[in-house]
């Protein structure tokens, strides 16, 4: 009995201080948000500032701030809208097309059996082994190239945009999902998509 309530207490232990180290930066972030100083290294002092940039209400705090500055804080603030705009495209994006390939892929390597299975399944490690800016230099590098081909030999011109930023976070992302979604069919129960089966059900269906 002894035992089991120190296992216990070791695991609750191990428990709280995993949450402890994966939601601390978060809430250090959400403190230093209201920080006078634009440096996270140094605290100044409580402030809203960042906030009334945001939704463009400075003239309600600072109502003794020039028109100039408040010029500047109404563009700081367009930017930043702009920027979380952008965030919610790439990101709902990428989200969409991440899971759909993952899925597939993850369906392709757990229920097939082809030639270079094995190479496919070792293959979906590599963005999750590859450092994030190791990753990223090289879809540039990529990219470049690309885009210069296509230009000598196509005549197209090409630039970076929101595609770019997309193809790069699914091929970012879509061993994740793959991984993911892998590890949960291998614990599936094969007998209960035979039964779908037997029982009139199309392959549609039954996914």
């Amino acid at each position: 009995m002894i035992k089991q309530n120190s296992g216990a207490r070791w695991l609750t232990f191990n428990a709280i201080l995993v949450y402890a180290l994966l939601y601390a930066p978060i809430l250090v972030l959400i403190a230093f948000s209201f920080n006078a100083s634009k440096s996270t290294a140094v605290w100044r002092g409580f402030s809203l500032n960042w906030y009334a940039s945001l939704m463009g209400a400075t003239d309600f705090i600072d109502a003794a701030s020039s028109q100039s500055d408040a010029a500047g804080r109404s563009f700081q603030a367009d930017n930043i809208w702009l920027a979380l705009r952008n965030s919610l495209i790439v990101s709902g994006a990428a989200t969409l097309i991440s899971t759909v390939l993952g899925a597939m892929l993850a369906l392709a390597i757990d229920r097939f059996r082809f030639r270079l299975r094995g190479f496919f399944s070792v293959l979906l490690y590599l963005p999750v082994v590859i450092p994030d800016i190791t990753l990223g230099i090289a879809l540039l590098v990529f990219f470049s190239l690309l885009f210069k081909l296509a230009e000598n030999w196509f005549g197209v011109r090409l630039a970076f945009g929101f595609v770019t930023i997309i193809i790069a976070h699914v091929a970012f992302n879509i061993s994740y999902v793959a991984i993911v979604v892998r590890a949960r069919l291998a614990g599936m129960n094969r007998t209960l998509e035979e039964a779908a089966q037997d029982l009139g059900a199309t392959p549609w269906q039954t996914f």
